[in-house]
């Protein structure tokens, strides 16, 4: 019996027209993480100690609940913005669009990763 061969999966690309690198904050954000800041808490959660985080850069929502006593944490929400949601891209699809939209001007690629 041959030995399985394991699929080759196809790496998603990130639609440049979508992106318009590195411009797009949601790309930023995908490649290199969000920034958060923290921001009023509106409406308070009825157990824990409630954190509400706004990224800078696209704007998204992080709701956390975390126990006072020890700081652990209970519970983690986020919201996006309409726009935000892509179909589901492998991080090095989000990379690899970011290195290209960058170019020369902040990133140095070797000439033997060519």
């Amino acid at each position: 019996m041959p030995a399985k061969q394991r699929a080759r999966r196809r790496l998603a690309v990130v639609p440049e027209t979508t992106l318009s690198l590195p411009q797009n904050p949601y790309a930023r954000c995908r490649t290199l993480g969000h920034a958060w800041d923290p921001i009023p808490v509106t409406k308070p959660a009825f157990f824990g100690a409630t954190i509400d985080l706004r990224c800078e850069h696209c704007t998204t929502i992080r709701r956390d609940i975390v126990r006072p006593t020890d700081g652990k944490l209970l519970s983690r929400a986020y919201s996006y913005p309409e726009d935000y949601r892509y179909e589901r891209t492998p991080m090095q699809a989000w990379r690899s669009a970011w290195i290209r939209g960058l170019g020369p001007r902040l990133i140095k690629v070797s000439e033997d990763d060519d």
